[in-house]
């Protein structure tokens, strides 16, 4: 590992190296003059040396000078220095822009890349962990990574559930969070559209209580649960991670079910203009994390890729997804211990230059 600090006013932030600098179809970010860059790994073309960091960000070697170590000058004993990351704010509207048009995919979309976290926390992928979509079906024309599981009848073909799926798991061309975990699918409507009788939702409950895993449950859909609250309340080993709404919506006295649970993860979205305007935002409590709002890039139920906007769906699958590569790196299920891990990987939403990047926002900040 070599440390280094950039020498020019602006540094191109690269998701590889390039042979022709006017090529910038990869650029996601700059750096500025003096900003830190940790290398752990180069590669050399006819334009020079790249060095890359651990976030797998590559900028051009000529732009770096080495930097001053202290420690390079106390020779009596070994001093053990910690890596820093560089924190590269990234366009997630512009990287998702630049690589589909509405028609047609020119780069694969790489969820996981585009979550701007440390290194640490992606080694495993969200392997060994279990997450359950309980939303529409999903599609079986997509190659998950892992064989979907679909212990009861599949229900409604519709591409919100595929949708949220491929951000969480999606491999291919559209690459997801937590490509290693294993989706289960737990269809909330049936096959003729109508959500599922009350029974067969319980059947869910029982389902996951029974098993010896621990689960995380993906929530998206509103306020149609109300009447499940006791045995939502009372799921064991599992972690619920529920959709909060949109702009306004999370000024409510109170915040959609089930998110509003005491043992849910609760996610909000926020877009641009309503964080523009609404400068002194005062969120209800209960309010865990933000995202910025995106147009989405994911699989249709046909197998296909489309744009779709947020509404806070998307957003909770973003949470959803870091529970996995929190658990699966940490191996817990403490529900206090991952709302804090989030947080300690989100920024204050008081930081309105933040909206751009797909990372978490805390709403109380």
């Amino acid at each position: 590992m070599a440390s280094f600090k950039v020498k020019v006013s602006l540094l191109n932030v690269r998701t590889g190296p390039v042979e022709d600098f006017t090529d910038k179809k990869n650029v996601i970010g700059k750096l500025k003059t003096e900003a830190p860059f940790e290398s752990i790994d180069e590669k050399t073309n006819k334009l020079g040396t790249w060095y890359k960091d651990a976030n797998q960000h590559w900028v051009w070697g000529e732009g770096l000078i080495i930097k001053e170590n202290k420690a390079d000058f106390v020779r009596p004993e070994k001093v053990e220095t910690q890596p820093t990351f560089t924190k590269v704010i990234i366009d997630a509207q512009e990287y998702l822009n630049k690589r589909f048009d509405g028609e047609k995919l020119t780069a694969q979309i790489d969820y996981n890349f585009l979550l701007n976290i440390e290194s640490t926390f992606k080694n495993n992928m969200g392997s060994g962990i279990k997450v359950a979509i309980l939303d529409t079906a999903i599609s079986k024309h997509i190659s998950f990574r892992n064989k979907v599981e679909r212990p009861f009848a599949s229900g409604a073909a519709s591409d919100h559930g595929t949708f949220i799926s491929g951000i969480i798991a999606g491999a291919d061309k559209i690459s997801g969070i937590a490509p290693n975990v294993t989706l289960i699918e737990l269809p909330l409507y049936n096959s003729y559209g109508f959500i599922q009788d009350d029974d067969t939702i319980k059947k869910y409950f029982d389902f996951i209580n029974k098993s010896n895993e621990l689960i995380i449950l993906n929530i998206s859909q509103a306020d149609v649960l109300k009447q499940f609250e006791a045995e939502l309340s009372n799921l064991k080993k599992c972690i619920i991670v529920a959709s909060a709404g949109i702009n306004n919506d999370l000024q409510n006295q109170d915040l959609f079910f089930p998110a509003k649970l005491q043992n849910a993860i609760s996610v909000g979205s926020v877009t641009k203009n309503f964080a523009s305007l609404a400068l002194n935002t005062s969120f209800n409590r209960q309010l865990n994390f933000i995202l910025p709002s995106f147009n989405y890039v994911s699989y249709t139920n046909a197998g296909q890729i489309e744009f779709e906007i947020d509404t806070s769906s998307f957003s909770t699958a973003v949470i959803t997804s870091i529970v996995a590569l929190i658990a699966a790196e940490d191996n817990t299920f403490d529900l206090n211990l991952i709302r804090s891990k989030i947080t300690t990987l989100a920024q204050p939403y008081s930081d309105k230059n933040k909206i751009i990047s797909l990372n978490p926002l805390i709403p109380s900040k």
